[in-house]
C-alpha cells in the first residue's frame, strides 16, 4: 500500500474522533488527562509553520490555566516527536500558559519514542517531551462507570474499529 492510500483509510478515522472530542471535550477531557477541566475550545491554525493542531484547549490543570494539545493519530510516524514540539512552541508563544502535549492513539501502534532530541556532538542542546496514551491499553470496562462518559467508551473500546464507527455513528 501506498502513504498516499494509508493516509486516505486513516482519514475517515481522525476526522470521526476529531468530531467526538469536539463534540464532548468537556466530558472526555478529564478522562484523557485527570485532574483537568475544559475551560474552553482553542483550535487554531498554527500560521507560521503551516501546521494544524488537531484539538487544542484551554483547560484548568492542577490549580492554573494550562494549553492542553491533543494530536490523534491512528498510525506510526517517526516525525512525531518534532511536530509535537513545533506545535508546543507555537502554542506557547501564542498563549504563554503552559502547554501540555499529548498524542492519542485509539489502534494499537508502533509508537516512536515521545522524545524530540536535538544534539551537537556529546552535547545536548534541546530536550522535549510529549504524552502518548494507547487507547488499546485501556480496558473500556474499567473506565465506563455510570459516572463515566459512554464517549470515553467510544475510544477505549477493544472491539476495534468497527465499535468505534458504531459509538462514533460512521
Amino acid at each position: 500500500m501506498t502513504d498516499e492510500t494509508n493516509e486516505n483509510q486513516r482519514q475517515p478515522y481522525d476526522r470521526a474522533l476529531k468530531s467526538l472530542m469536539e463534540d464532548h471535550a468537556a466530558e472526555m477531557l478529564p478522562e484523557i488527562l485527570p485532574e483537568s477541566k475544559l475551560l474552553a475550545e482553542q483550535n487554531v491554525e498554527i500560521t507560521r509553520t503551516n501546521l494544524r493542531a488537531d484539538l487544542v484547549y484551554l483547560i484548568q490543570y492542577r490549580g492554573g490555566p494550562h494549553i492542553l494539545n491533543l494530536e490523534l493519530q491512528t498510525d506510526a510516524d517517526s516525525d512525531m516527536a518534532y511536530r509535537m514540539l513545533l506545535y508546543h512552541v507555537e502554542l506557547f508563544g501564542k498563549y504563554r500558559l503552559p502547554v501540555i502535549s499529548m498524542v492519542m492513539y485509539p489502534f494499537e501502534a508502533s509508537i516512536p519514542e515521545p522524545v524530540f532530541r536535538e544534539e551537537s556532538g556529546q552535547e545536548t542542546l534541546l530536550t522535549f517531551h510529549h504524552r502518548v496514551l494507547r487507547l488499546w491499553t485501556i480496558e473500556a470496562e474499567q473506565v465506563c462507570t455510570e459516572t463515566r462518559s459512554q464517549y470515553v467508551y467510544a475510544v477505549t473500546c477493544h472491539e476495534g474499529r468497527e465499535c468505534f464507527n458504531a459509538v462514533a455513528g460512521n
